[in-house]
């Protein structure tokens, strides 16, 4: 490459790479610098601009070779992308800048932000849009996925508030019809109550279940400093009729103090500890532990039950999604939804190692805070 002079000779690869260039259809220039004595940049000179950064920019095709960067670009209007290109050219590094109303001549030729590439090729300095207002699109759509989540959320939590009410007639109604005329009901009129009255009961626990996903996000978190120990005694207390009819064992050693918020905590540990319990054929066994590995803690909870094919590992923890039938095992598919929503919410991580008749280890974090 040669740069000398205000017009520009170049090598074959030259001309190849400027013949792509000025194909793209993003706005695509090419300056080389000027230096002075003690090689320090006083300004760049155009040696490309292709179409559709010469509309963009006014600039001429004809005339934009070997014109001065300053002279375009008052340096007033434009010291963000000067600084750039200057830290580019100095260490090679490319820069990604988010360019805000970029001016040409003191007239403002753009309104929006514009994404921002610059990079430094065999002593070139190329600035391309890799994606013209890419900031602004990206804002726009971050804040039109919150807003359609928060939507959903809310209907989620309108709908399964509403909800409640008919249920709750329809189960205390259909027992009320089987305890006023129990007499007059034969075999097949009290199994239809039953069936009836057990599905409008499945249907109230799923409902109050997505009440509970959907609060996660709106509920505000009371953070504390929370002894995991305490929260895991009493769980043990809560389960104890369960506990001694299944002989299950638990084993823990020393459990840390954690700042977090401790509803939440104790709702993790309850619905991990229910699963080790519920998804077991053998004579229960449950381990919990901690690690402090900064900047987290990293519980464990294992059990040596059905276990998990490393298939299903990623499906569980989304909502509604079940691996066994009800009559199997009951449940509603949304316990592990809820752990992952409770666990992002803490800000930490959650996952298992399984395999199938050997158990589960399920894992989680919690950051380690003062």
């Amino acid at each position: 490459m040669n740069t000398a002079g205000s017009k520009t000779s170049y090598t074959e690869s030259d001309k190849s790479v400027f013949s792509l260039l000025e194909s793209l259809q993003i706005p695509v220039i090419v300056l080389s610098p000027d230096l002075d004595r003690e090689g320090t940049v006083k300004d760049f000179t155009f040696l490309l601009a292709n179409e559709s950064a010469a509309a963009s920019y006014g600039l001429s095709l004809e005339t934009a070779e070997g014109r001065k960067f300053k002279s375009l670009f008052p340096l007033k209007d434009n010291d963000e992308l000067w600084e750039a290109m200057q830290s580019v050219y100095a260490t090679g590094e490319p820069v990604k800048l988010i360019s805000e109303n970029l001016k040409k001549d003191s007239e403002n030729l753009f309104t929006l932000n514009h994404n921002i590439q610059i990079v430094k090729h065999e002593g070139y300095i190329v600035i391309n849009w890799i994606a013209e207002n890419a900031a602004r699109e990206d804002e726009r759509m971050i804040r039109t996925l919150k807003e359609s989540n928060e939507e959903l959320e809310q209907f989620a939590y309108i709908a399964s508030h509403d909800l409640q009410e008919p249920i709750r007639m329809v189960i205390s109604f259909t027992q009320l019809l089987e305890k006023r005329y129990a007499d007059k009901l034969d075999k097949d009129a009290r199994e239809f109550i039953y069936y009836a009255v057990d599905g409008a009961t499945r249907m109230k626990v799923l409902i109050d279940n997505l009440l509970d996903y959907s609060r996660l996000n709106t509920s505000r978190r009371a953070f504390k400093n929370v002894s995991t120990k305490y929260i895991v005694d009493d769980i043990i207390e809560d389960f104890a009729a369960v506990i001694e009819e299944k002989d299950v064992k638990i084993r823990y050693g020393e459990l840390p103090v954690v700042f977090t918020d401790e509803s939440l905590l104790s709702r993790l540990f309850t619905n991990l500890f229910s699963n080790a319990i519920k998804y077991n054929i053998n004579k229960t066994e449950i381990e919990i532990t901690a690690v402090k590995n900064d900047p987290e803690w990293i519980f464990s909870i294992k059990d040596n039950g059905i276990g998990i094919e490393e298939k299903y590992f990623e499906k569980i923890f989304k909502i509604f999604k079940r691996l066994h039938g009800k009559t199997e095992y009951p449940g509603t598919g949304m316990g592990l939804a809820i752990c992952k929503r409770i666990v992002d919410k803490l800000g930490g991580r959650i996952w298992l190692e399984s395999q199938p008749g050997l158990g589960s280890t399920f894992f989680f974090t919690i950051p380690v805070k003062e």
